[in-house]
């Protein structure tokens, strides 16, 4: 018996078992029942716009429906069609009176390719395989915004990448100077 090793008393305990000593996990149920109690506090019932059902939102907020899927299947309701097609025939209305023509789609082309596909706010070239988006691809710049009196013809455009039209905005600032 000499050869015994001697047993080993401690017990192992489970995992995390210190955790669960903490204030949290004694005063578990009474937190969570305060949560509950706020979040009735401060939120109002609303009912989903898309399906009627009852919901609580927060205090002041603008939720209208009680789920993702409820507001995604309101952009498919009639009305909101209706709604969009409405915008789209007032948007297409203002273009024709400000007299812009329906084949001008693509008129940045004629612009880009007029100004010798050169940037006319960075002096850099401008790549003619891109189109918009893309940061480098060539958009009609208008030298005098249209907001600030400035007209859509020919005269007032110059091609520029679309991140530089982007960064100029309405005449934010002036482009680099001829050398």
């Amino acid at each position: 018996m000499a050869n015994q090793q001697p047993q080993d008393t401690e017990q192992v305990s489970e995992p995390h078992a210190g955790l669960k000593d903490g204030w949290y996990w004694r005063n578990r149920d009474r937190a969570l029942a305060n949560q509950r109690a706020w979040i009735q506090r401060t939120s109002i019932r609303k009912s989903c716009e898309f399906c009627g059902l009852s919901f609580a939102a927060r205090y002041r907020s603008t939720q209208r429906f009680c789920s993702p899927a409820c507001n995604g299947a309101s952009c498919r309701l009639p009305d909101s069609v209706d709604r969009l097609r409405r915008r789209r025939s007032e948007a297409g209305r203002r273009r024709r009176a400000a007299g812009w023509k329906s084949g001008q789609k693509g008129r940045w082309r004629g612009i880009c390719e007029r100004d010798g596909w050169v940037c006319w706010i960075c002096r850099l070239p401008i790549d003619a395989a891109l189109s918009p988006p893309d940061r480098l691809a060539g958009t009609a710049d208008h030298v005098l915004p249209l907001s600030k009196g400035g007209s859509d013809t020919d005269g007032n455009l110059r091609a520029a990448h679309f991140s530089c039209n982007c960064r100029r905005g309405a005449g934010k600032f002036q482009p680099k100077e001829v050398a």
